[in-house]
């Protein structure tokens, strides 16, 4: 490499943001679809990084049962989630279970990690959590 900059790992480390601006110009003059072609020809492992929007919008998403609708309870809420990715055949993915709420968690992770249900109290009232509907 005739950069001095760049040729070794210690100095491509300390000169990190001047090689991003370096490399980001570079891959800015080529389509996506151009870098990976190229790249995968050279046998370089490879693949378009998508944005969020690109993976709710996928058809690869969608066949494959990837993305799911969930509902939360407080507050009424529905949204996406995309569902495991690893499919196997004759095998289904378990139903996924919206996240628990704010708090809703908190008492029993606490006890299980030894707090009195004094302290779990003090917790719960100090942040404002609600106390679990059933212990």
């Amino acid at each position: 490499m005739d950069d001095e900059r760049f040729n070794e790992r210690s100095k491509r480390k300390q000169n990190r943001p001047v090689l991003n601006r370096i490399i980001n110009a570079v891959l800015k003059t080529r389509s996506t679809d151009d870098w990976v072609a190229s790249l995968t020809r050279s046998g370089v492992p490879c693949g378009e990084v998508f944005t969020l929007g690109q993976i709710f919008a996928s058809e690869h998403v969608e066949v494959r049962r990837m993305l799911l609708n969930m509902e939360i309870e407080k507050p009424r809420k529905e949204f996406k989630v995309l569902n495991i990715a690893p499919r196997f055949r004759g095998r289904e993915t378990g139903t996924p279970t919206p996240p628990p709420t704010l708090g809703e968690a908190t008492a029993g992770v606490l006890r299980e990690q030894g707090y009195s249900e004094a302290e779990i109290a003090r917790y719960l009232e100090k942040y404002n959590l609600e106390k679990e509907q059933s212990v």
